[in-house]
């Protein structure tokens, strides 16, 4: 998809169907969660699935079996298949393949699988294994596909700052100098869904219950070392561990949760370590584990806490009780640590989770409902899900609702999202005084009182009048997000603005104000160079010359890890420690351009026509140059020339790469007519005769579309038909269009000096300006471009004929764009 990243390696072999083994599509569950569900829960999660790629029909509650649409397409199959195994995974962000062992096709039992719908709709059926790790559909077979998990980012763009609302001028203020709450919550991207529990659960110290079971084999003065202390088992395991007198050593992540576990046992006085970051080592196949760890009659053994007693023994259940007695009246199991959200938190709790910011249980209080497919997907990856439902119009059904949610526990937490700018303000600010009146009454526990809006107005009274009670209470007015980019020009998506804003509403549940607003801060965002010299520390790249390797600067092994783990993470591309070595300050530019996309800009002067020069000479100035399209996967390099395939005629650059991205989605072949470098003085109709084929699709692009025409007119006089798309105007058009665009050249020689200053910015990275000065003092079009040859010299790979032919070619195209009247036919 770029020139640095291998998409794909392996072996390919002919279909064996006597060893596919595939698995039989018999349902055991009904297909009851809808296309729109499926893709409403995937966009939660940070995908962008659009069009005919939204491609699974229906799916069961466990996504394990699911109905795929088939439309002839192989490749949005394949891509339907990865989906149903996305939804598997219990990270709650984008989840990226890495790995399939084994893909296999059985064509004719495919076309045998699909049913048609009453209404003519053909699908598939599909079923994941998760036995085997094997996913069929029709005649497809996928086996032991591996994901990584990818880092979430938030916008480079901009970033939200708190105000004050209530100074006359909203100045920003320092959220540092703020008076802070008790409550520590950094959000930095989404997390594990598994590990998030419903909040009756955290009464129960169910970790405690399972680790008891070790209790007996515990001494008075035993040491144990128990990492991830801060944690739910971790606090579970210490309270047990004290309560039997033996000396506990723990680890914790960072010196906040050092502090907390000394609040919370005091006993462990300094017995406190940094943690060890395992995340790096999940997934690693190839991870050693030295034998000198086995040293001084040291042993390990992995121990699954659920498998240390059998729920059917009788026994052990007796024993348990006894336990958990005793630990109840030693006072050692006891309710654990937590933090509580409500239901549209959810994805801020799992991203507290995955930055390991939490301490103990990280709780979801769903008292709002929720969308039912949603909480089906949820329930499948772990996450219970309870919603009281009813109306909030009138003080007695608040006060009932409340009561409803405060069946099981305590609110601690109360949040109401008022961001509808469609929504009447005047009734939503009636049902904030409403929530605020029967909350004082209902939730006296109340730990957190929240009011959300785009009207800093709504919930400000409310709030105002319980900070002046000294009950818990903050109203956050957010920008409009439309008008937001509509004034700053940006393009920031509803996910990534979700993200912005939950990080925002953490950081005003930090400080006691009662009344806050934010502030949009645009970013200065570093280059992909400024950041891996941060990262690595090789500040002599910015000293080196543009096409010097990091093999030149002999960069340590180590450093190239580094690297390598930071172009996965921040730009998606995965590169070979061998390219890593060959990586020049060009080339990161390149990956940067290639990761970030470019803008679409309005392009003046000479940018409108040239905008690429090909590094490799040989594909530069082929006549025919053969472009990746959909077919193409399956007729490979060679083109049948019997066959309907595309022409394109490019514009006066006269090469295929503007129509790269445009043909990679054509259904048949495409071919790009390039002029090559040795006719500089065709006309377009003499150019029209050295393409002409026996039939034709054609298109012609910008100055194309005259040849297009002349080349249509000469098939058509031998007896061929066939069809021409023109992107462009016609040929007076272009000849004005033209003029237009060079009228900031006022004399030949201004033009001549233009076309040497632009192509030399294309082939090399150096300053225009430098090239300009050179010119400067030569009057002719041959000595400039001797000129800009020998400025050249050293400083591109090009070689000297190449780069002589390039300049003419351009100079030529142009004068023959400004002179061409092409006769009537």
């Amino acid at each position: 998809f770029d020139e640095f990243s291998k998409v794909a390696s392996g072996v390919i072999s002919t279909f064996d169907a006597e060893t596919s083994n595939q698995a039989s599509y018999q349902s055991n569950q009904r297909l009851n969660i809808r296309s729109e569900e499926v893709y409403e829960h995937l966009s939660s999660r940070g995908y962008g699935y659009r069009h005919e790629f939204k491609s699974i029909h229906r799916v069961n509650e466990n996504m394990t079996e699911a109905e795929f649409l088939w439309n002839e397409n192989w490749n949005i199959l394949i891509d339907s298949m990865l989906q149903l195994n996305v939804l598997k995974q219990s990270h709650l962000g984008i989840a990226q393949p890495s790995k399939i062992t084994e893909l296999s096709i059985d064509v004719e039992k495919h076309y045998k699988s699909y049913d048609e719908l009453t209404d003519g709709t053909r699908v598939i059926n599909a079923k994941a294994d998760l036995l085997v790790n094997s996913t069929s559909c029709g005649g497809i077979v996928l086996r032991n596909i591996k994901f990584r998990n990818m880092v979430t980012r938030t916008s480079g763009k901009i970033s939200l700052e708190l105000a004050v609302a209530s100074t006359p001028d909203n100045v920003l203020v320092n959220e540092k100098s703020m008076e802070i709450k008790p409550l520590a919550l950094k959000v930095r991207r989404v997390g594990e869904l598994n590990t998030i529990h419903w909040e009756d659960a955290a009464f129960k110290s169910a970790s405690g219950i399972k680790i008891k079971k070790i209790k007996t084999k515990l001494d008075i003065n035993s040491k144990v070392l128990i990492h991830g202390g801060a944690g739910a088992l971790g606090q579970a395991a210490i309270s047990i561990a004290l309560a039997m007198g033996c000396q506990v050593f723990t680890t914790v992540a960072d010196q906040s949760k050092k502090r907390f576990l000394k609040q919370l046992f005091p006993q462990l006085r300094a017995h406190m370590g940094t943690t060890i970051d395992t995340s790096l080592l999940q997934g690693r196949e190839d991870y050693v584990y030295g034998m000198s760890n086995m040293t001084k009659s040291r042993s390990f053994m992995a121990v699954d806490f659920d498998s240390l007693f059998d729920p059917k023994s009788s026994e052990d259940i007796k024993n348990l009780q006894t336990l958990v007695s005793e630990g109840i009246a030693g006072g050692y199991v006891r309710p654990l640590s937590r933090v509580t959200y409500g239901p549209d938190d959810a994805p801020r709790a799992f991203r507290v989770l995955a930055a390991s910011r939490h301490r103990g249980r990280v709780l979801l209080r769903l008292s709002d409902p929720q969308p039912q497919a949603q909480s089906r997907l949820w329930k499948n990856l772990g996450v219970g899900v309870e919603a009281s439902y009813g109306k909030l119009s009138t003080y007695d059904e608040i006060f009932s609702l409340l009561n409803m949610a405060n069946e099981s526990e305590p609110v601690e937490g109360i949040y109401v999202l008022a961001t509808d700018k469609n929504s009447n303000n005047t009734e939503l600010t009636s049902i904030v005084n409403q929530i605020d009146a029967a909350s004082r009454v209902v939730c006296p526990l109340l730990r957190y009182f929240t009011v959300v809006s785009i009207d800093k107005n709504i919930g400000a009274r409310a709030c105002l009048s319980r900070s002046d009670d000294h009950v818990p209470a903050t109203a956050l007015s957010l920008p409009d997000l439309k008008k937001l980019n509509e004034e700053h020009h940006l393009m920031i998506d509803e996910a990534t603005w979700n993200q912005l804003a939950v990080d925002v509403i953490e950081r005003a549940l930090n400080c006691n104000h009662p009344i806050l607003t934010v502030k949009p801060h645009l970013l200065q965002q570093s280059s992909l160079l400024q950041q891996l010299v941060h990262v690595t520390g090789l500040n002599n790249l910015y000293d080196c010359k543009v096409d010097t390797t990091l093999k030149d600067l002999h960069v340590e092994n180590e450093v190239l890890y580094i690297i390598k783990s930071y172009l996965n993470d921040t730009v998606n591309v995965t590169l070979e420690i061998e390219d890593i070595l060959d990586l020049t300050k060009n080339k990161i530019n390149r990956i940067e351009l290639n990761a970030n996309g470019e803008d679409y800009k309005d392009v003046k002067g000479l940018n409108t026509y040239f905008s690429y020069v090909d590094s490799d000479e040989l594909r530069g100035t082929t006549d025919l140059m053969l472009l990746d399209t959909l077919v193409n996967l399956l007729i490979g390099d060679e083109l049948d020339l019997k066959d309907s395939y595309l022409s394109i005629v490019p514009g006066m650059e006269g090469h295929h790469e503007r129509f790269r991205s445009m043909c990679a989605s054509l259904k048949l072949p495409a071919v790009v007519l390039q002029p090559g470098l040795d006719f500089l003085n065709e006309t377009p109709k003499e150019l029209a005769l050295r393409y002409s084929k026996d039939s034709f699709y054609l298109l012609g692009y910008e100055c194309g579309v005259t040849v297009a025409l002349e080349l249509a007119a000469i098939l058509e006089e031998h007896g061929k038909t066939g069809t021409v798309f023109c992107i462009g105007d016609g040929p007076d058009g272009i000849r004005a269009q033209v003029e237009e665009q060079l009228a900031d050249f006022s004399t030949e020689e201004a033009l001549q000096a233009g076309i040497i200053a632009h192509m030399f910015g294309l082939m090399s990275v150096e300053d225009t300006e430098l090239i300009k000065s050179v010119i400067k003092s030569y009057s002719s079009w041959e000595q400039r471009v001797e000129a800009c040859l020998s400025a050249l010299l050293g400083r591109v790979s090009h070689s000297a004929q190449y780069v002589r032919a390039v300049l003419e070619a351009a100079y030529a195209r142009i004068n023959t764009a400004r002179t061409y009247h092409p006769l009537p036919h």
